[in-house]
């Protein structure tokens, strides 16, 4: 289920649903409420607990006991950071002060850019252009569906025909990721990313305007 894709996306939606106060705020207070709301109960949740195993418990009590090697054991505790399943809530948190500076009235100026980024991670997938086709590796090519999810609330794809659109497409690359692929874990998959964007697209129809 393309859980990481909706998630930009509806994170996009509602930040761009709020975005006349976020900038009607400075951008000191706007990053410290991020901060306080989205980083802190990450650092405490997350980040202190790993420190803490990785560099203590670990080294004092684990397998790595009397093998004191701070540097493999800092190197085990980024890659637990940035190759967990909680990977997208620091880069939630990048999007949103990139976004910050983007008014709702230049959204398609990065739109765009950030599609043919995307469109790179997806092929790098598929034809190997890099040695790693892991969706934490392709971090740039999410922004597109942040950028989407506030499109989406201004009303940028009502129209009916760009959904008959995404749907062909939808289905050119499914056929396209069963003759390529056997097994991919990384979300940004074509398939994935259209099923995403019109599963989404479902989801307004269906409920109308989401208002917060």
């Amino acid at each position: 289920f393309p859980v990481t894709i909706l998630f930009f996306m509806i994170s996009g939606y509602f930040f761009e649903a709020k975005f006349t106060s976020y900038s009607s705020n400075s951008f000191g207070k706007f990053l410290i409420k991020k901060t306080e709301t989205l980083l802190l109960p990450y650092f405490f949740i997350f980040i202190l607990f790993n420190l803490v195993f990785n560099l203590f418990i670990e080294l004092n009590f684990g397998e790595s006991k009397h093998v004191v090697n701070y540097l493999q054991e800092m190197s085990h505790f980024f890659n637990t950071i940035f190759y967990s399943n909680y990977w997208f809530l620091p880069v939630l948190f990048l999007y949103l002060i990139l976004n910050y500076f983007i008014n709702s009235s230049s959204i398609w100026y990065w739109f765009w850019p950030s599609v043919l980024i995307t469109v790179f991670y997806s092929l790098n997938i598929y034809f190997r252009f890099t040695a790693h086709t892991e969706h934490t590796t392709a971090i740039p090519g999410f922004m597109t569906f942040f950028l989407l999810g506030r499109l989406i609330f201004i009303g940028k794809f009502n129209d009916i025909r760009i959904r008959v659109v995404i749907l062909v497409l939808a289905f050119v690359c499914a056929l396209l990721e069963s003759y390529f692929l056997e097994y991919d874990t990384n979300t940004i998959r074509f398939f994935n990313a259209a099923y995403s964007v019109l599963f989404f697209l479902s989801l307004k129809g269906f409920f109308g305007e989401i208002t917060i």
